[in-house]
């Protein structure tokens, strides 16, 4: 069996583009891709289509802490210790 599948079926990146989309599009199995372009391009698009196709991650709900408004936010001195945990982060 031939190491390189892209260089044996001499397929453009058009080409290759189209196999892929067509896989993602479930119209065309794992399997196709492999024979089409190779068993590690056809790993990569597996990996992709799987997290494409995962459901997102729940977003946790932020903290209650009430969040200042601007002029609180930026009226307010900053404390002496934040000044000192800046001026040491940058030493």
């Amino acid at each position: 069996m031939p190491e390189s599948y892209l260089e044996d079926k001499d397929l453009s990146e058009e080409e290759k583009s189209v196999i892929r989309m067509l896989y993602y599009e479930n119209r065309l199995l794992l399997e196709d891709v492999a024979d089409l372009l190779g068993p590690m391009e056809a790993m990569r698009s597996y990996t992709l289509k799987e997290s494409i196709d995962r459901e997102p991650e729940q977003i946790p709900e932020p903290a209650d802490i009430p969040i200042p408004s601007d002029e609180e936010f930026y009226d307010e001195e900053v404390p002496d210790e934040v000044l000192d945990e800046v001026t040491d982060d940058e030493d």
